[in-house]
C-alpha cells in the first residue's frame, strides 16, 4: 500500500517525467534567477544546445546542462523535444 501511495505521488507531482529541450536562438545568456538584468547572468549557451528543463517560473524555464550547470533561461528560446 505504501509503495502504490509513492507510486501515485510521484506520478502526480510530474517526477520521472523528465522535459527536455533545445536551444533555438544563436547564443542564450543563462541567469541565476528568472530575470533579465544582466548581473545574474551566469554563463552563454548556443543553438542546438541539449538541456533537461526542470521547472518553469511564468516565462522561464530552469534549465540542467550535461555538465550539471544549472541557470533559468527564456522560455521562447527553447523547443521541448
Amino acid at each position: 500500500m505504501l509503495l502504490l501511495g509513492a507510486t501515485l505521488v510521484v506520478r502526480e507531482a510530474g517526477l520521472g517525467q523528465a522535459r527536455h529541450g533545445v536551444v533555438l536562438a544563436a547564443e542564450v545568456g543563462v541567469q541565476s534567477a528568472p530575470s533579465d538584468d544582466p548581473a545574474l547572468q551566469l554563463f552563454v549557451i548556443h543553438e542546438g544546445t541539449r538541456v533537461r528543463v526542470d521547472r518553469s517560473s511564468e516565462e522561464w524555464l530552469e534549465v540542467v546542462l550535461d555538465d550539471g550547470k544549472v541557470g533559468w533561461v527564456r522560455a521562447e528560446v527553447l523547443e521541448e523535444v
